[in-house]
């Protein structure tokens, strides 16, 4: 049942940048960076916009791409 209203009412950007706990916000990163594929401008915004949320500096963003992989 949790699975299913979580999914039926997914959590807003500014939600899961909150929800987000301190040492987490690579993973978060991670995270959204594997579920989408990033090909359009509307996904490259968001993960750029959770980015700047999660704090995340461009040294940061390179580690997390290098070690996803290319998506």
């Amino acid at each position: 049942k949790f699975l299913l209203a979580e999914l039926s009412a997914p959590a807003s950007l500014p939600q899961v940048i909150a929800a987000t706990r301190d040492g987490l916000q690579r993973e978060v990163y991670a995270a959204s960076m594997l579920s989408i594929t990033a090909d359009t401008m509307a996904e490259q915004a968001h993960l750029n916009s959770l980015a700047i949320g999660l704090q995340l500096d461009d040294a940061a963003l390179a580690q997390i791409s290098a070690a996803v992989g290319p998506r």
